[in-house]
């Protein structure tokens, strides 16, 4: 098999797993790329420390720069977008032998920032995708998908839980599959596809009293807790909706 090319690595969150786990696997990591921002930098602090542990050159890029990025050689590497908070830009993505974004959805479906419609739409099915980048957000051809059940008591969190630890083994299939001259990337079905962009507000965890019990879980699963929690009114007070286990397994740490 032929060498796997060099990756600049994308993010703005706390993805020192996946790096660890792509170094692992011999892949030759050159850049981590972070934005400016101190809220992400903040954030993806581990990657950072593990960048400087393992002598990666790190970037910093905002929106309206990418100057330091574009500087770097990137004809022959491979740009890996793991949760980066920017759109980035053609100049920068058509640089590269393949520009690859990691999508915490079965692509063609969900695309977007947020997972809650995966929750109120009752999906028993979800999973990660590893895909082209083009000008739209996560449009592009797909590269590989790997799938996942979804449980009744599953959360936001622990979907990006579960796509997290599916990310090592999705990034090194789909760089072995594009080192194949006879691979070309599945474009993606718009007829299939649906975005969500919108970020829930707290009106959309009202749960009406005419609401079943499992239609009521479902906007529980989807509601934050801290920010907002799902809520019904009774003789018009507000009150707060929580579900609790008390034979919660040890594996479903973070489900409610």
């Amino acid at each position: 098999m032929p060498e796997l090319p060099p990756i600049h690595f994308l993010t703005g969150f706390d993805k020192s797993e996946l790096l660890e786990s792509l170094l692992n696997f011999g892949m030759r990591i050159t850049h981590v790329v972070l934005p400016k921002s101190e809220k992400y930098l903040k954030l993806a602090r581990n990657v950072y420390e593990l960048a400087s542990k393992h002598q990666i050159q790190t970037v910093r890029v905002s929106a309206s720069d990418w100057s330091d990025l574009a500087k770097i050689s990137a004809t022959e590497s491979v740009l890996l977008s793991a949760r980066f908070p920017l759109k980035i830009p053609r100049q920068i993505f058509g640089r590269y032998r393949h520009a690859l974004n990691i999508h915490p959805t079965l692509l063609p479906k969900y695309r977007g920032r947020y997972l809650e419609p995966i929750l109120i739409a009752g999906d028993m099915e979800s999973g990660v995708t590893l895909h082209v980048i083009d000008d739209d957000y996560d449009t592009g051809a797909i590269v590989h998908q790997m799938r996942f059940p979804v449980g009744t008591f599953d959360t936001v969190a622990t979907l990006l839980r579960k796509a997290g630890m599916l990310e090592p083994s999705l990034v090194l299939r789909g760089m072995q599959l594009l080192l194949d001259s006879t691979f070309s990337p599945l474009p993606q079905n718009s007829n299939q596809a649906s975005s969500f962009f919108e970020k829930r507000t707290p009106a959309d965890s009202y749960v009406p009293n005419s609401t079943s019990l499992l239609e009521a879980l479902k906007v529980v699963r989807a509601s934050n807790v801290i920010t907002h929690p799902a809520f019904t009114l009774i003789d018009g007070q507000k009150v707060i909706i929580e579900l609790r286990r008390s034979d919660k397994p040890t594996s479903e740490f973070d489900c409610i």
